[in-house]
């Protein structure tokens, strides 16, 4: 039986998700971080490990195409490097975009629209007949408004704030500083500068978990998050001169996870375009390489 593996690797985690030619998930597969701003050469361990395991389970030579969405593959060469090695590695096709390319194949395909991401980091693309735009995606230490690394960050840098004043700490900061094992914020600075991003980023379930039990300071960040998000949406609506209903998908934890960035970033919306549709269906972005496949046919 022919088919296809369709991977998302992004800062946190990557999931690989093989197909039929029906377009029928077949198998499913989890592993490490896939973002070569983090670690190029995990990250391609990460993804070797990936492809093997799918490629053992399954016939290798029935293998038509391997579709990579990969965060920060716009960083260096990353992108070429990575799909060379890949073609080389297993002699099978493989296609690598970028992680916001991919979802949007995923989402929309040849479609017209915008499609934002929130998960490690944050970025939007959209397409409007032969144009194209896109806002954010400069990486956690240029942008990344929204994300689930910006969020954590923000809520540490709080957490200074009081410290230095020497005013009590708030919740949201006490379950922060539990969760890597500190009693007061004098670690912070080793704690921050010594992680990687993917780790920083992981501490965001912590400010999920507090907004659900009613912290008001976690409850502001996610708020927050959905503006910015919104923000960079409007900014790819703007420049595309969208004047008809526009179909908006939305990816990542950050957005599927919480009420509060959804319902933040819906309301925002509004303030930048009138006719809007939300692709509410968390799609796995890995189905791109179904799309994908017909296209180089």
């Amino acid at each position: 039986m022919d088919y296809l593996i369709g991977i998302d690797a992004g800062g946190t985690k990557s999931e690989l998700i093989a197909y039929d030619m029906e377009n029928k998930p077949i198998l499913k597969k989890n592993g490490g971080f896939g973002n070569p701003a983090v670690n190029q050469e995990k990250t391609i361990k990460n993804l070797e490990l990936l492809i093997k395991q799918a490629l053992k389970a399954l016939d290798i030579r029935k293998c038509k195409l391997i579709a990579i969405g990969l965060a920060g593959a716009q960083m260096g060469n990353s992108k070429e490097f990575i799909k060379s090695y890949f073609n080389d590695k297993f002699n099978i096709p493989t296609i690598v975009l970028n992680d916001i390319l991919m979802s949007y194949q995923a989402y929309l395909g040849s479609g017209n629209g915008i499609m934002t991401i929130a998960g490690t980091g944050s970025s939007s693309y959209g397409r409007r007949n032969d144009r194209e735009a896109m806002a954010g995606g400069w990486g956690h230490l240029l942008g990344d408004e929204g994300s689930g690394y910006h969020i954590v960050l923000e809520a540490f840098k709080k957490m200074i704030y009081l410290w230095d004043r020497e005013i009590p700490l708030d919740e949201l900061s006490r379950a922060l500083l539990k969760e890597i094992d500190m009693q007061d914020p004098s670690g912070i600075k080793h704690f921050i500068y010594n992680s990687q991003k993917n780790e920083i980023a992981g501490l965001f379930p912590i400010i999920l978990n507090m907004s659900q039990k009613g912290s008001s300071e976690a409850e502001k960040l996610l708020i927050e998050a959905g503006k910015s998000l919104a923000d960079i949406t409007g900014i790819v609506y703007n420049r595309l001169n969208f004047n008809e209903q526009v179909q908006i998908g939305i990816k990542g934890g950050i957005f599927h996870s919480s009420c509060y960035v959804k319902e933040s970033f819906e309301n925002r919306l509004s303030e930048y375009m009138s006719d809007f549709v939300i692709i509410k269906e968390d799609i796995s972005v890995t189905k791109a390489v179904c799309s994908l496949y017909k296209q180089i046919r």
